[in-house]
């Protein structure tokens, strides 16, 4: 009777020795998890918002038509490709409100206001991006010799 008791407490215990937390363990996690949860929330507000962000119009992806900041409502009007476009920058998000290209598919594209989205017109070669001078530092992950 009493063989059949210390094997199935070997087996909850799977011969790990019983430990118990400690004031400094429960600290430690807590700490961690208020770190894990504040951290997407304190980057995204400190590497964004204090980074200018900025509506950059090209044609053909190399020559800048314009650069205009993206926190100014504006309707910039833009002839590319032989086409004519008004792009809109109002609340932060920039869009191409009116083009005579024949598809629209650019019209149709939803606004944009996070940093690497663009919009692209094939038809006139237009590229209406939205960047960052946080890109533009280019920062390093690592360095190869």
């Amino acid at each position: 009777m009493f063989k059949n008791d210390s094997v199935s407490e070997k087996n909850t215990n799977l011969g790990l020795p019983k430990t118990k937390l400690t004031v400094f363990d429960v600290i430690l996690i807590a700490v961690l998890l208020i770190i894990a949860l504040l951290y997407p929330i304190l980057s995204a507000a400190f590497l964004r918002e204090s980074d200018s962000m900025y509506v950059e119009i090209t044609d053909t992806g190399e020559n800048i038509v314009y650069e205009y900041p993206l926190d100014i409502d504006k309707n910039i009007e833009i002839e590319c490709g032989g086409h004519n476009y008004t792009v809109k920058i109002e609340n932060g998000k920039a869009s191409v409100a009116k083009s005579d290209c024949e598809n629209q598919i650019c019209v149709k594209t939803p606004p944009i206001s996070k940093s690497g989205s663009s919009i692209v017109c094939a038809a006139g070669r237009l590229i209406v991006e939205i960047k960052s001078d946080f890109e533009e530092k280019n920062y390093a992950d690592f360095v190869i010799q």
